[in-house]
Order: structure tokens, then sequence, then C-alpha cells
């Protein structure tokens, strides 16, 4: 009678954990994860100088982008469901905080074509491109929650959101876009209040960075190029 108690048991608990593994699957990331090779760099064990990092960023994704077969390639800092996190308060324009976590937003640094490669629907506004440099306005990309919740019904696009950049300092970001929300720590979390900032406005170069290389085919054949 035990032995059949416990069986019954396990086999309730294996129903639950495949339903819910079936669930997880099923779950809308915002983002298409299928034929996306990442491929990561380290420039502070290649001891390239902060200054140079930028240029030599783009050149790499240059050179994905050129290889035959890759219809798209970006750079990030950080990359979704990696387990790894930046988040910042920030203060929109026009937008009275209800509380210390209202306007905590998770950011990455991203390229132009990030989108694209990750297959993130742009629902208004236009992605960041090469223009967006260290010597032009600063600009963010904020996710539908976001814009819902900073701006209600009306139009983010030319908003003003600051943003902490160092300790006891703020930049000023103007609203150019609006994605849709993706699932950014872990595929079971609650949807997080997002937003992308340009990588080559940033003024202190991260060292390690990660490129996302999208193939119409298997990107396993693209490992060696």
């Amino acid at each position: 009678t035990g032995q059949v108690a416990l069986s019954l048991m396990l086999l309730v608990g294996a129903g639950l954990f495949l339903g819910t593994f079936r669930n997880l699957l099923s779950t809308d990331l915002g983002f298409n994860r299928h034929n996306v090779l990442l491929v990561q760099a380290a420039m502070m064990q290649a001891n390239v100088a902060r200054a140079q990092r930028p240029r030599i960023y783009r050149e790499i994704v240059e050179r994905l982008r050129a290889i035959p077969g890759v219809s798209s390639a970006s750079s990030s800092v950080l990359t979704p469901i990696s387990g790894s996190m930046w988040n910042n308060n920030v203060s929109p324009e026009g937008y009275s905080s209800k509380g210390k976590d209202d306007t905590l937003v998770y950011f990455n640094r991203i390229s132009p074509g990030y989108f694209a490669t990750m297959r993130m629907p742009l629902l208004i506004g236009r992605d960041f491109s090469e223009h967006d440099d260290a010597g032009a306005p600063k600009v963010m990309v904020i996710g539908e929650s976001a814009a819902r919740r900073f701006f209600g019904k009306a139009n983010p696009i030319g908003k003003t959101i600051r943003a902490e950049s160092q300790p006891g300092k703020q930049d000023a970001y103007q609203v150019i876009g609006v994605v849709k929300d993706i699932k950014y720590q872990a595929v079971n979390e609650d949807l997080l209040l997002s937003a992308f900032v340009a990588c080559a406005q940033d003024t202190e170069p991260w060292s390690e960075v990660t490129f996302e290389v999208r193939s119409e085919r298997p990107v396993e054949a693209f490992i060696p190029a």
C-alpha cells in the first residue's frame, strides 16, 4: 500500500512538472530565440583600451554581418534570460512616482539591429542608428509596459526620461521608440519595465559584450567562421 501511494505521488508530481514545463515552453518571451548564435568577447582579457572598444565592437558586428548566410547581427551588454540584470530608477517627464519600485526599470545597452536580430517587434518609433553616437543627444527605446505606465495613452515619442549614469548624476534621454515587452531575466517572471540605450553613446564601454548572430539555417554551421 505504501509503495502504491508513493508511486502515485511520484506520478502526480511528474505530471505537474511536465505541465509546468509545457507552459514555460509556450510562454511568449517577446523575442525569437531560434536560429540565433551568441558569441561573447572579453576586451579586458584582450587588453583592449576602453577608448578603442566602441570601434572594435562595430567592426566585429560588421564582420559578422558579412558572413555568408547570416541575415543579421548585433551586440548587447546583456542577453535575455541570462540571469544577469541592470536596473535603475528613472524620472520620466511629467510622471509622479508612487513609490521606490514604481519607476524601477531594467536596462540593456544594445547596437543598431538588435531588435531585428532578436525579432523584437518595434511598435512605434525607430530603432537606434549609426548616428546615435557619443556626439548625439542621448536616446532610449522603452518597453510597452514602461510606455503605458509613464505616459498612459499619450504618445511617448519625444518624451524625456532621466536615468542615473553615475552615482548622483542623471542623464536625459529622449524616447525614440517602443518595443514589445520581453522576459528579461527568467521565463517565469512577471513582466518588468524595460528600456534600451545605445552602445555607441556609452562613455564607459563595458569590457564584456555579447554578439547575436541570426541565420535562417542552423547556426552551428557558423561557429567556425
